[in-house]
């Protein structure tokens, strides 16, 4: 039997409280989209879709999001669909495991885990 996994705290500002829950419910719904761009190997999307993860997950003071388009950025270039499907199986970890806190105090450490 395997342990679960050990939650993620996100400590975020109180002004991003209405935003966060549509940012990542779309990240999820991106994964879908990656899965089905990998079905037809249109490495083209899957560049798009992490760059705009790259590109909007430090806004939302969620840098590990950045760090998973980049990763997707560079494995579609490469068009290696076995390291796109290892960053999204780690994406959807993340998700799984992040907590977030509306806490304008706190500062995040950068990576998962920390």
């Amino acid at each position: 039997m395997t342990e679960p996994l050990e939650k993620i705290t996100v400590y975020l500002d109180p002004d991003l409280k209405e935003l966060i829950p549509v940012y990542l419910d779309n990240r999820r719904k991106c994964i879908d989209l990656i899965y089905q761009a990998l079905d037809r190997k249109d490495f083209d999307s899957v560049y798009t879709m992490g760059h705009k993860m790259r590109g909007s997950g430090a806004g939302y003071g969620l840098d590990p999001i950045s760090k998973f388009g980049y990763l997707l950025e560079k494995a579609a270039n490469l068009k290696d669909a076995g390291s796109v499907t290892q960053t999204v199986r780690d994406l959807t970890s993340y998700l799984d495991r992040i907590s977030i806190v509306y806490d304008s105090g706190h500062s995040n450490p950068t990576e998962p885990g920390h």
